[in-house]
């Protein structure tokens, strides 16, 4: 049993009153508190709350905080983070992504009429192929290609990273 827990039942059954050290002078006596006390609730009848009526309302009170805090986690895992963030900016829209291997996506990325298949790493980004929009998809706003910088732009590599070298090897049959 964790030790927060054995404290919180052990701190519930200690009666109310043996928290506070005892005084050598009483402010008043048991009489004179009675007489203060409403007359509703010196009666015979009603009795204080008990022990274990206080352990159990803490008991139900953790439970259904549990049970809440699990139920959000799970619902924050089935929803996934990245489906509560928005996948649409300005000029680029990610339309697809789906997982292919361990840290590793393939993702569907729409920039203007085009939509670019990129594959992601760990580590690194890859441009697997560029194809054109569905014809029934609103192409998003393009940013003129005078706003662009030169050097903004990268240049398609020369050699197949490694990623498609594995994709191709695949493709053949071996690995």
């Amino acid at each position: 049993m964790p030790r927060w827990l054995l404290m919180l039942v052990l701190a519930a059954m200690l009666p109310l009153g043996a928290a506070e050290p005892a005084s050598a002078s009483a402010v008043f006596t048991d009489a004179e508190w009675d007489k203060a006390q409403p007359a509703s609730a010196t009666g015979a009848g009603v009795a204080g709350p008990s022990a274990g009526a206080a352990l159990a309302s803490v008991a139900v009170s953790l439970v259904v905080v549990v049970v809440v805090a699990v139920g959000l986690g799970l619902l924050v895992k089935r929803l996934g983070v990245k489906r509560l963030v928005a996948g649409k900016g300005r000029h680029l829209e990610v339309v697809e992504t789906i997982p292919v291997a361990l840290k590793r996506q393939v993702a569907l990325v729409r920039f203007g009429s085009q939509v670019v298949l990129v594959g992601i790493g760990e580590h690194e980004l890859c441009h697997l192929g560029t194809f054109p929009a569905p014809a029934g998809s609103e192409p998003a706003p393009v940013m003129p290609v005078a706003a662009v910088p030169a050097d903004a732009v990268p240049a398609a590599p020369a050699a197949p990273s490694a990623f498609q070298q594995v994709l191709a090897g695949l493709r053949r049959g071996r690995p």
